[in-house]
């Protein structure tokens, strides 16, 4: 489960998108919402039980609409 909500994260933010909002700020606030969006949704569910991770469609509209390119 964890490592399914890591390959979502890097998803809508890639390695490269995560150092460059932390060394220079670009992109700092889309990454810093991914980053919490998806880790509280793994939180919930994990601790509900869940034995996969998926992320629920309103998280992924609400990044889909906000991404910077």
């Amino acid at each position: 489960m964890k490592e399914q909500c890591k390959l979502i994260i890097l998803s809508y933010a890639d390695e490269e998108m995560q150092r460059n909002a932390a060394l220079t700020g670009e992109n700092e606030m889309y990454v810093d919402t991914v980053l919490t969006l998806i880790r509280d949704e793994y939180h919930i569910q994990f601790n509900s039980g869940a034995k996969e991770f998926v992320l629920p469609s309103n998280i992924s509209d609400e990044l889909d609409a906000i991404r910077p390119w």
